[in-house]
């Protein structure tokens, strides 16, 4: 963050003046041994040697500075100059930021270097000696200019003020262009017209106390500035407030569409909330009353259900429902006691239906006597269906007409002795009407010499008069 680019640039900082230092300490050594080397020589002999020119050459070197030793001195400090100082002023930017102590800085080495191809080497060394001091001086300027415009811009990126950050960051790169410190600081300050409408409509939000409008300016500011870590905190609160928030919205109507009995609705309320915040205690409370309230209608709809059955008369589809009501309330006293009647009257529909398959049995009075009862049970149960009364009305009727008589006329050849098995004996006859109550009865005619015949007869309990003729005609 900002905080940590700072501290890299004052540890960047001190590592620039800890060269400043080294260099002065080096160079001070380095004209002190060099101070007490010279003092050392004897000139008094070098001058005994000095050779007079004309006027027009020039002047040559007086023996006190054209040694090796001066010349020697001279090479270090200025190849210690261009490796110390003139970097420096590279990456500080110095050319730009103070041009005339740049300006003056080169004409005091071109001077050295002038006075050192003249043989002027101790001169040369003393201007070296000035103009790494004056180097110091302006590199220490420099950085303290940095510093200072750094630490400003910094102060009103913080404060959101454009025109100064910019400038002061401005200034800083002068005297410090490669500072990738100072690079990034300008990038959001350059940023800063872009943001600004955003956090001026946030901060109108947040007064307004409109989270999720205050959200999404702040969202904006994020993805453009990731590293504005007030915003971001900010950010990540307004979110978690706004999650809370939604997240008791849906429970709370969740629960209003429990009470408006809207199991749907409640379980997408539940459904959503769930997806906010899984873990939290309310959504298992809302999922009881929810799987309740679906337990109700689940018995409401069976119930109904059953009960349009029974007023259709489908007591069969009646019995099913009924059965799912008990299934989810066993102790719901409608349900019972329709699947108890729903049981009788399908008992006796299959009674009806087991008579209408096989009337004629009820000529047995066994089956006659049952029958009876069924109609006696059948009374006061067809009040509740159709179908049974129907069937009722059906079998007493069928009772009524296999009790009465039918006429049986039967005609023979007068030489067949006639009789019905089980009833009575009919004689030799032509013709005769005899009267016989609906049902199976076996008729058998014998003669002498010939064959008996047997014949198998069903009276109709719907006709009111049957026929029949029976002959023994087959010789022994």
């Amino acid at each position: 963050m900002l905080e940590e680019k700072l501290e890299q640039a004052h540890q960047q900082k001190t590592g620039r003046n800890r060269k400043i230092r080294i260099a002065l300490v080096v160079f001070g050594g380095f004209f002190g041994i060099l101070i007490i080397g010279l003092s050392s020589l004897d000139f008094s002999k070098q001058r005994e040697q000095t050779v007079v020119t004309n006027n027009t050459a020039p002047a040559a070197p007086t023996a006190s500075e054209d040694t090796d030793e001066n010349r020697d001195a001279f090479t270090k400090a200025l190849a210690q100059y261009e490796h110390d100082f003139e970097i420096l002023f590279f990456e500080n930017g110095i050319e730009n930021w103070n041009e005339t102590a740049f300006r003056e800085m080169k004409e005091m080495k071109q001077a050295a270097i002038s006075l050192f191809g003249t043989g002027k080497y101790r001169q040369a060394t003393q201007h070296m000696q000035l103009l790494q001091e004056k180097a110091a001086i302006t590199v220490e300027e420099a950085q303290h200019s940095f510093d200072e415009n750094f630490q400003k811009a910094f102060s009103f990126l913080n404060n959101d003020r454009y025109d100064e950050a910019r400038f002061h960051i401005d200034q800083a790169l002068l005297t410090a262009p490669q500072s990738s410190e100072a690079a990034a600081v300008k990038l959001q300050i350059e940023q800063l017209p872009a943001l600004l409408p955003l956090l001026n409509e946030a901060e109108t939000a947040r007064l307004e106390k409109n989270l999720q409008k205050e959200h999404d300016y702040l969202k904006q500011v994020i993805q453009i500035s990731p590293k504005r870590d007030k915003q971001a905190r900010r950010l990540k609160e307004v979110a978690e407030v706004l999650t809370r928030q939604q997240f008791e919205e849906q429970i709370a109507a969740g629960f209003t569409a429990v009470r408006s009995g809207k199991a749907t609705k409640a379980r997408d309320h539940f459904q959503k909330a769930k997806n906010i915040a899984a873990g939290r205690k309310e959504l298992s409370i809302l999922m009881r009353e929810i799987a309740s309230l679906e337990k109700s209608i689940t018995i409401e709809n069976a119930l109904a259900r059953a009960k349009s059955d029974v007023r259709r008369d489908d007591w069969q589809n009646a019995k099913v429902n009924f059965g799912k009501v008990l299934a989810e309330a066993p102790g719901n006293t409608t349900a019972q006691n329709g699947l108890i009647k729903a049981d009788q009257i399908l008992r006796l529909h299959d009674n009806f239906d087991q008579f209408f398959a096989a009337p004629y049995r009820l000529a047995d009075s066994k089956v006659k006597r049952a029958a009876m009862n069924i109609l006696t049970s059948a009374k006061t149960t067809s009040q509740y269906s159709y179908s049974i009364k129907t069937k009722t009305d059906q079998l007493e009727l069928l009772l009524t007409k296999l009790s009465r008589n039918i006429s049986v006329l039967i005609t023979s050849d007068t030489k067949t002795h006639i009789l019905i098995r089980g009833v009575g004996k009919v004689g030799v006859v032509a013709q005769k009407e005899i009267h016989l109550r609906p049902g199976r009865y076996t008729f058998e005619g014998t003669r002498d010499d010939y064959k008996s015949k047997l014949l198998h007869v069903l009276i109709p309990y719907d006709k009111d008069i049957f026929t029949l003729f029976i002959t023994c005609d087959e010789p022994i």
